[in-house]
């Protein structure tokens, strides 16, 4: 029903003024005559102006009540397990200059996460066991996570067995569920790509939630204890590229295992002091 048809029904009548608005000049609107008393509906500009003005504040409200509850969820189930809750930049150990290097790297992702989700850059770290790829990731999902970001974190073998389960007739939950949450987070780390077996399938798997996220220009952590070219075999060249685009940072980790060093250093001196119990 158009307004002059409205106003018939409301025994009101309608006319169209011309009026002059400060801001977009001359117009012309259509005006209610109630009770021998005009009023105009004012500059149609304005209105529409106004009107989009509202909808991108309503908009706005929504993505950003969306964002909290995904941070709610994410920080109450982040995956990052009882060991690493603590890891922090300050702690972390920088014994040699690659060490050191790397720490600023995190450091510096993690003051331009604004940047990194506008441009969705990731992150590769790949080095051997025990060298600290792991605890440096954890340090920068809770760094994110105080700055109100939502962080999952999941080896790559949990999130293939998470999709499997979906497959029995009696899943408590759907594959697009279960893949969805790994799509939803503003950063994800995917620990431990490589040590799986390599088949078609869980290559198909990782590719859709990293090219998913790609796509949505959401980043993504992927740790490695493979060397590089191992885990551009396993991951393959797409998703490789993917995680390289747009600024994506490579860390290597080249150094021996600081678990490894520890266990030396504790095993020395229990052998002396079985050696001098036997003298």
């Amino acid at each position: 029903m158009d307004v002059k048809a409205a106003a018939r029904q409301l025994s009101v009548s309608v006319r169209q003024v011309e009026g002059h608005c400060e801001k977009h000049g001359q117009h012309f609107a259509m005006a209610a005559i109630v009770d021998g008393k005009e009023k105009s509906c004012g500059c149609p500009q304005c209105f529409h102006e106004a009107e989009q003005a509202r909808y991108s504040e309503e908009r706005r409200a929504r993505q950003n009540d969306i964002h909290q509850h995904t941070c709610a969820v994410a920080s109450s189930f982040t995956g990052i397990p009882k060991r690493f809750i603590d890891a922090e930049f300050s702690t972390y150990r920088t014994d040699n200059e690659g060490q050191k290097a790397c720490l600023e790297c995190a450091m510096r992702y993690v003051e331009n996460f604004k940047e990194v989700l506008d441009l969705g850059s990731s992150m590769i770290m790949v080095g051997n066991t025990g060298t600290g790829k792991t605890r440096l990731a954890f340090s920068l999902a809770n760094a994110l996570l105080r700055a109100k970001y939502s962080v999952v974190y999941t080896r790559a073998y949990d999130l293939l067995d998470a999709v499997r389960s979906t497959w029995s007739r009696d899943a408590g939950a759907s594959e697009r569920n279960i893949v969805r949450s790994y799509y939803d987070a503003d950063l994800l780390i995917l620990d431990e790509v490589g040590v799986q077996n390599g088949t078609a399938n869980e290559k198909v798997i990782l590719f859709q939630i990293m090219d998913r996220r790609y796509l949505d220009m959401k980043p993504t952590v992927v740790i490695s204890n493979g060397t590089l070219d191992e885990l551009k075999v396993f991951i393959g060249d797409r998703v490789f590229d993917r995680l390289r685009d747009n600024g994506g940072k490579l860390l290597s980790f080249p150094w021996d295992s600081e678990r490894g060093n520890k266990a030396n250093a504790v095993r020395k001196p229990v052998q002396l002091m079985l050696v001098d119990t036997k003298k």
